[in-house]
């Protein structure tokens, strides 16, 4: 769910976690919470995995484990606050990252104040490991 107009997304990289996301769940998990603070939630559909992180008006680290995935290798999408986001001078700044995790790992939310970070998990495949 977009909370605005469509066309205000247009040209954002963050437009591509829009389309993907599922609107129906298998499962919903609470991974770290504060009222009035910080949420990071996940939320599997078929074998993916999307985490939403997001904090207050006090910009924060958050690590969580990554133990609610499977065994086996996973490609994360994540799509975070880059360094000059501010919810009022420049909301719309956003850093694409692709990495390799596994579910020994931990991943790492840097928020900005009322920021928030969007992750898809998905298992890797053969291609991905290959760097193709």
């Amino acid at each position: 769910m977009a909370a605005d107009l469509p066309r205000h997304y247009a040209d954002s990289p963050g437009l591509k976690f829009i389309e993907d996301v599922p609107v129906t769940w298998d499962e919903t998990r609470v991974l770290s919470a504060e009222v009035g603070d910080h949420l990071v939630m996940a939320r599997r559909s078929g074998t993916d995995w999307y985490v939403g992180a997001m904090t207050g008006e006090n910009p924060r680290t958050l690590r969580y484990p990554l133990s609610f995935l499977g065994e086996g290798t996973w490609i994360a999408e994540s799509y975070s606050d880059g360094p000059d986001t501010d919810y009022a001078r420049n909301p719309e700044a956003v850093d694409v990252e692709r990495s390799v995790v596994t579910r020994a790992g931990t991943f790492t939310a840097a928020l900005e104040r009322s920021g928030g970070q969007a992750v898809r998990f998905r298992p890797a495949a053969p291609a991905d490991l290959r760097g193709g």
